[in-house]
């Protein structure tokens, strides 16, 4: 309690300090779902005795809450599509892609719950009352820009989900011979509430087979070296890779009273995945003669399984709000890898198995008519790490972790169309390994501000968070993965503490003008070294070691973005991006700038049950460190057609992807370091052209109903 009172005292000083707190984008309260009135009300239903007031939208502090009216419902034939007839909620119902005001940094719950987007998005919005939208959230959701809350009835009796069966199919050898199928997947979705107790399971199985040429240079400028990989046939892809992931989860919520609820949650998650990549290469001494052979890669994921369980209690105690959880996860995979020519072979197998165990508590209390709110949480972490050889069970590394991360947040707003906030904490992270021990302390910190009127909205917003290294990077072990080329962990890597500004003007609800610049000087980068000492080819000499190590990065990001739907048929939706990257590691640098868009055209026939779009993107796909730049630059356009049927319960949905290009594409990446150069190219963005997705969904639904208000012979249904 010692700590929290600290915090709650430095974030009052804050608060003198820097104004008053948070904000929402500010609605007025009179603001209405329709985008093109600023006003309107709903009738009123007068009973003897008994007036009800219908309000489409109520702004409490930096919570809108949104009435679903039986105008939203409509042509609705998903929670998400209530979603996207909130003004300034845009969804495409295609790709499920959800933004607020131009952001689409949301975070979606149903009744205040976590589930996985899509399958929120995909309930019935016949079971749904109200929506919620939260502004600049603390706690445990601090750093998204809003929270979408949709409310289920109360006393809500009925059962609905979805079966859906997708797959992509690559014409002629675009992925090579024999594999015309890339991808296929199947999820069944099914939720059943009755009053207090609401049940829950989703499951999906998906595969692809996926294929692609690979071809570049080495050299390894120490050792008088190079190698070059050749290009095959277009029909011959030499990169294969096969996947298969499964997901089950099932989850039981029962509401003890109206302040207190408790959930349970199950998940199972098996996996595999397989990598070969045969390439002929040509290698030797430059200006002699180069020996020409095979060469074979192989990496695999056998066995792959993880398991949870989460308990979450969401309850009050006097004014305070309490959300807790609990959450255990054991991941155990048997990692495969080889590589073999003629003059050698590598072979690197591991059982990997990792314990997680992750506590909660998020305590929340509104003062001043909810204008200001105070959050205080705590979340702590504890991880066990192993490595263990394959076939002999030998211990190769392990390590243990202990993170604990505490933070306290004050919001204002003093009207509905400003607001300012903070958050202010820390984050404790011990490790422990073979070796030894470290233990880092960084900051937690946040600012944000908005204004708004009824045309404009401007938010500001500040974070320090932190990013941990991954439990493989901080472990003291490597391996040879080639002949010449070393891979180790780096157990004095440092969190990186990434700082990020940004802005947002978003305009009639329609146009969004946003930009962002962050900073690290501990950002993780995998360098390349040189190292001396016994190959695998048995000499004693140089080969090349990957070791993660800390060092600086600073990006900044422009955005435009553009959505309108108009005559309630065409919607136009266009996003522009131009993102700039600098990496720094001691006296090695690199950096690049590059654009992106996207657009799509949408056709909406409500009479014909029929949707029609035309849609392009830009990718460029930038990736970036000191020694390395990798980009793709590849344009791609597509025709999709979305059909109802029965009543909207079967949707079939057909996209092409059309061989149209407006660009030189290409797919590159390259690294110089002392001892190693590398140029590599692949033509993944060549195996799109003419590509046909399929997918069918069939939606099932009954026993719908709501308790009814029954007075003097007289009875309405209360929702």
């Amino acid at each position: 309690m010692t700590h929290i009172k600290k915090l709650t005292n430095l974030l009052l000083v804050t608060l003198i300090l820097f104004g008053h707190n948070v904000g929402t984008p500010a609605i007025p309260r009179e603001c209405v779902l329709n985008p093109d009135t600023l006003t309107q009300a709903l009738p009123q239903d007068t009973l003897p005795e008994l007036t009800v007031e219908k309000s489409v939208v109520e702004h409490k502090g930096k919570t809108d809450t949104y009435l679903i009216t039986k105008e939203m419902r409509g042509d609705a034939r998903e929670a998400g599509d209530i979603l996207g007839k909130i003004s300034g909620m845009h969804y495409n119902p295609l790709t499920k892609a959800l933004s607020y005001l131009g952001s689409g940094n949301v975070k979606i719950l149903v009744d205040s719950l976590e589930r996985d987007d899509d399958y929120i998005k995909r309930l019935n919005p016949d079971r749904f009352i109200k929506v919620n939208i939260t502004n600049f959230p603390s706690g445990k959701y601090s750093g998204y820009d809003v929270v979408v809350n949709l409310v289920t009835k109360p006393l809500y009796v009925g059962y609905d989900g979805v079966v859906i069966g997708e797959t992509r199919i690559r014409p002629g050898h675009n992925n090579g011979k024999g594999r015309n199928i890339s991808y296929w997947r199947g999820i069944v979705q099914a939720t059943y509430t009755r009053e207090k107790w609401n049940f829950a399971f989703s499951g999906y199985d998906n595969g692809g087979q996926e294929a692609e040429r690979r071809w570049g240079e080495e050299v390894f400028p120490l050792n008088n070296y190079y190698r070059k990989n050749l290009k095959t046939d277009y029909s011959d892809p030499n990169y294969v890779s096969h996947s298969n992931t499964a997901n089950f989860s099932l989850w039981t919520d029962y509401k003890i009273s109206d302040s207190h609820s408790l959930s349970l949650g199950l998940f199972a998650n098996p996996s595999f995945s397989k990598n070969v990549n045969r390439n002929m290469i040509i290698s030797g001494i430059p200006e002699e003669t180069a020996t020409e052979e095979l060469q074979t890669k192989r990496n695999s994921d056998h066995g792959s399984f993880a398991r949870a369980a989460i308990l979450q209690y969401r309850g009050k105690a006097g004014l305070w709000s309490i959300d807790a959880s609990a959450q255990y996860t054991r991941t155990s995979v048997d990692r495969l890898s080889s590589v073999e020519r003629s003059s050698f072979r590598i072979e690197d197998n591991r059982h990997l198995a990792n314990d997680f165990v992750w506590g909660g508590i998020d305590l929340s209390r509104s003062f001043l008519d909810s204008r200001l709110g105070l959050t205080l949480s705590d979340h702590a972490t504890w991880t066990r790490y192993t490595e263990k050889g394959i076939p002999d069970g030998n211990l190769l590394t392990s390590s243990k972790d202990f993170r604990n991360a505490l933070t306290a947040g004050i919001q204002y707003n003093p009207a509905w169309n400003w607001g300012i906030g903070a958050d202010i904490g820390f984050n404790i992270i011990n490790s422990s390994y073979a070796d030894g021990k470290s233990t880092n302390v960084t900051p937690r910190f946040g600012l944000n501000a908005m204004w708004s009127s009824s045309k404009v909205m401007v938010r500001l917003n500040y974070t320090a968070s932190t990013f941990y290294p991954t439990l493989a990077q901080q472990q003291d072990f490597g391996r040879f993965t080639d002949s010449l080329i070393y891979s180790a962990g780096n157990p004095n890597l440092k969190p990186n503490l990434y700082h990020r500004i940004s802005a947002m003007v978003n305009i009639l609800r329609n146009l969004t003008i946003s930009g962002e610049y962050c900073y690290s000087s501990n950002m993780i980068y995998n360098i390349a070294g040189t190292r001396e000492g016994v190959r695998p080819d048995g000499i004693n000499g140089y080969y090349v070691a990957f070791q993660p190590h800390n060092g600086r990065l600073s990006n900044w990001k422009a955005n435009v973005t553009y959505n309108k739907t108009f005559n309630r048929k065409w919607t136009v939706s266009v996003s522009a991006s131009v993102d700039g990257r600098r990496t720094v590691y001691e006296n090695e640098r690199k950096s690049r700038i590059l654009p992106s868009y996207n657009w799509y055209l949408m056709y909406n026939s409500g009479r014909h049950a029929f949707q029609a779009y035309l849609s392009s993107s830009l990718e460029s796909g930038l990736a970036i460190s000191p020694q390395s730049v990798s980009w793709t630059r590849s344009d791609s356009y597509a025709l999709s057609l979305v059909k109802f049927l029965f009543s909207h319960r079967l949707q079939i949905v057909a996209m092409w992807t059309m061989p149209i290009h407006m660009i030189k594409r290409s797919n590159r990446s390259e690294l110089i370091s002392k001892g190693y150069h590398r140029v590599s190219e692949n033509d993944r963005y060549r195996r799109d052209d003419n590509q046909i997705n399929l997918t069918l969904v069939w939606r099932f639904q009954g026993g719908s109903k709501t308790r009814s208000y029954s007075r003097r012979n007289e009875s309405i249904n209360i929702y």
